[in-house]
């Protein structure tokens, strides 16, 4: 775990317990995106509960999208729980339904349906207010460009989109 992530991976973590003895690294890298989370490429083969994942974290400062050292910790919480919604759906999956679901990265509308659903899988895991906080930043206070905040409001969904879920979902129904 990243030093400078470990209070707020914690958080997130202690919200998905089925993922406790799941093996999870963290690495910065020069990707295309804040965090990014994927098997590592031998343990695709292997069954669930032995795999192993990686959470990327973007480092390249001259990066067009918010870095995660610009966030906001309740924020930084709702990126890395929506990070975790993916192993939670990897360990779900045989080897052929991650190859799968790589491929389902290739067209705009099957990627923004498959955010839409880990989005929806961080939600009702109670983290809900975490990831409208993560959206919010990154689309309206972010320094991001606006092509890139272009691109994420097309693939996930959106802060209004994610409170109507939450006001309607009944684990929340204490938080109105």
């Amino acid at each position: 775990m990243l030093q400078e992530l470990e209070l707020q991976s914690l958080i997130a973590l202690s919200y998905y317990p089925n993922l406790k003895d799941i093996n999870i690294r963290f690495q910065y890298s020069n990707i295309s995106t804040t965090m990014q989370c994927r098997p590592t490429f031998c343990s695709v083969f292997k069954k669930a509960k032995h795999r192993e994942y990686i959470i990327y974290v973007n480092n390249n400062k001259k990066f067009e999208g918010g870095t995660i050292d610009s966030v906001p910790f309740n924020a930084q919480i709702g990126i890395i729980s929506h990070e975790l919604a993916h192993v939670v759906d990897y360990e779900k999956l045989t080897s052929y339904g991650i190859i799968k679901r790589g491929l389902s990265y290739l067209t705009l509308k099957t990627k923004s349906k498959y955010e839409y659903y880990i989005d929806e899988i961080c939600i009702k895991e109670g983290l809900g207010w975490q990831l409208y906080d993560w959206s919010d930043f990154e689309l309206n206070r972010s320094k991001a460009t606006r092509r890139y905040k272009e691109f994420k409001r097309k693939i996930y969904m959106s802060p209004f989109q994610i409170e109507q879920i939450i006001l309607n979902h009944q684990i929340y129904k204490y938080c109105r």
